[in-house]
């Protein structure tokens, strides 16, 4: 009700600026001021209280300047004295004169809104409406009924333009939705606001389908992001035992620890649904496991201990050939054998194989095989699905769906 009064108010406004045409006389409706001169009321009183409520009217209000004044010239110094039958068979009739020109204008003016946009319940109510009216009860009824019926097309247009403003919108912003049947609705200048409403109506229904499915994936993804951390935090600890990282470097470890002090923290933001990119941190945790420089300290031991199976029979001294092939054989489990005592026992075996004393039948040092752990299989450049909207009123802003999400219109009440 609130809406109504409003727009009822501005439509009056309009009104009070609105320019009135020049008036051409035309008896063809006057039907309330004919048996003037027999009538008893034709007094002087009637025709004072006439003229008074037609200056309070809209329809006075609206009369532009030159129609007024020649209004004020006809009534001129009228007074009790000088009141005569003609005086008031003159003003009566002009009055009448101007209410029928403005009833007119009014009707005309309301048949041009008549487009084929508009609800059939507000074409029906002017088709309800003559043209003319045959009685001053009539001209009451239809002028009130043409004013109303205008304020109601006045508001149904604003109402219409405002949807069509967001059908359009939700279209251009939805263009990887398939849109195709209201892009029809809004390109016809016939659609009325049922159907516009229904276009919006069912925008939203595609967004909602649409926004489901990216949950939906959302969860799936959160499910695989929270398994795969969880895995590599489990697996973290055969990563310690396994030959390639206790033969890697400090540095190296210190990076390791500081990337799965990362993952641990991750899994708890993960959990309280905070938004990071926990696949660059899983990658990137994977990446340094794939990468310890312990690889480089075994594959410098297999190439010495083939070094040695080839050379060994140059070693004459086979006391020392038993200590070198012992100490080879127990770099493995020796964690305290870094690439510096490799390096070392690498040069006292050249060493031993460039002496030239007596041979001596030696065990042969067995090749290093390496168990290792098996280190989590991640899939690259994974990113988290950011999820979450809600529907638009009317009046409220848009909110948007992640990346690529997509706009609510409003929900008709």
């Amino acid at each position: 009700m609130k809406k109504k009064n409003i727009l009822g108010l501005g439509l009056g406004l309009l009104m009070l600026t609105s320019p009135i045409n020049p008036i051409e006389k035309n008896y063809k409706n006057i039907a309330f001021a004919e048996n003037i001169a027999t009538s008893e009321e034709n007094t002087y009183d009637s025709i004072i209280s006439e003229i008074e409520d037609f200056k309070k009217s809209e329809i006075y209000k609206n009369l532009n300047e030159k129609v007024k004044k020649d209004f004020d010239d006809l009534i001129g110094n009228l007074n009790e004295e000088n009141f005569t039958q003609e005086s008031y068979n003159k003003i009566s009739e002009k009055i009448s004169e101007i209410k029928l020109a403005e009833y007119k204008k009014l009707y005309k003016e309301i048949k041009t809104m008549i487009k084929g946009n508009l609800s059939d319940k507000l074409k029906n109510n002017f088709n309800e409406i003559k043209e003319s009216y045959d009685s001053v009860q009539e001209y009451n009824q239809n002028y009130n009924n043409l004013s109303i019926l205008k304020d109601k097309i006045n508001a149904y247009n604003k109402e219409l333009a405002l949807d069509r403003n967001i059908l359009k919108e939700g279209i251009e912003k939805n263009k990887n939705l398939d849109l195709a049947d209201e892009k029809k609705v809004l390109d016809n200048e016939d659609s009325n606001l049922d159907s516009v409403n229904e276009a919006i109506k069912s925008i939203n229904k595609k967004v909602d389908d649409f926004n489901e499915k990216v949950r939906k994936k959302a969860k799936e993804e959160k499910e695989k992001l929270a398994k795969e951390i969880e895995d590599a935090i489990k697996n973290h600890e055969e990563v310690k035992k396994d030959i390639v990282y206790k033969k890697s470097s400090k540095e190296a470890k210190d990076k390791l620890e500081k990337a799965f002090n990362e993952l641990k923290n991750s899994q708890i933001a993960l959990k309280e649904g905070k938004e990071e990119d926990f696949g660059k941190i899983i990658d990137k945790y994977n990446e340094l496991v794939n990468n310890l420089d312990g690889k480089i300290f075994i594959d410098e031991l297999n190439a010495l201990i083939k070094y040695f199976n080839e050379n060994q029979d140059k070693i004459k001294d086979e006391e020392k050939k038993a200590k070198l092939s012992k100490e080879l054989n127990s770099v493995v489990d020796d964690d305290q054998f870094d690439s510096e005592k490799l390096k070392d026992l690498e040069k006292r075996i050249k060493d031993a194989v460039n002496e030239k004393p007596g041979y001596l039948e030696q065990k042969t040092p067995k090749r290093v095989t390496v168990s290792r752990s098996k280190n989590p299989v991640v899939k690259k450049s994974r990113s988290f699905v950011r999820t979450g909207i809600g529907s638009i009123a009317k009046v409220a802003g848009v909110l948007v769906l992640a990346a690529g999400g997509y706009l609510y219109l409003k929900k008709k009440k």
